[in-house]
């Protein structure tokens, strides 16, 4: 038996070969991150309401409390989640390190909240909330009587007539 020698007439750069290279594997973990990982055109896009949205979110993050991810928990159950768009959820967080913790588990966030809802295309969104004044920490028995008395001005009224006294 004798081989068959080939030969080429273009040099190509090319060499087929029945192996996977480094960059296929890279490029293709990138196209399916991008894409989600699986072909969704196919599958249900259910429309949910914010009720719906707010129950299986508030589930997800006692699941999250349960394991022991009590940072993500707080910062997903402090504020309801928002329906912008036709099946785009936004969150607001308090800062960026709440963020992060929360996208290292976003991709179990959202395949939870697809299979819950029944909604393939739904996307989820953080942003820091610009609301200061929901983040202040009132300390003390005047601080806190202050606070209320700015947004209902007829307790200074109140605590002059009955000459009451704040500090406790």
């Amino acid at each position: 038996m004798k081989k068959e020698i080939k030969s080429m007439e273009k040099i190509s750069g090319e060499v087929q070969t029945n192996l996977l290279s480094i960059k296929e594997l890279t490029t293709k973990k990138v196209e399916d991150t991008i894409e989600g990982g699986t072909n969704n055109a196919n599958r249900p896009k259910t429309p949910f309401s914010t009720d719906q949205l707010k129950m299986f979110w508030k589930k997800f993050a006692f699941k999250m409390k349960e394991e022991g991810n009590d940072t993500i928990y707080l910062a997903m159950i402090k504020r309801d989640p928002k329906i912008i768009g036709e099946f785009h959820v936004n969150h607001e967080v308090d800062n960026q390190v709440q963020i992060d913790y929360i996208q290292t588990h976003i991709s179990e966030l959202i395949e939870y909240l697809r299979e819950s809802l029944k909604n393939w295309a739904i996307s989820v969104d953080f942003a820091i909330s610009e609301n200061l004044e929901e983040n202040v920490k009132h300390q003390t028995g005047k601080d806190r009587f202050n606070a209320l008395a700015r947004k209902n001005p007829n307790l200074f009224t109140l605590q002059k007539t009955f000459n009451l006294d704040v500090e406790y």
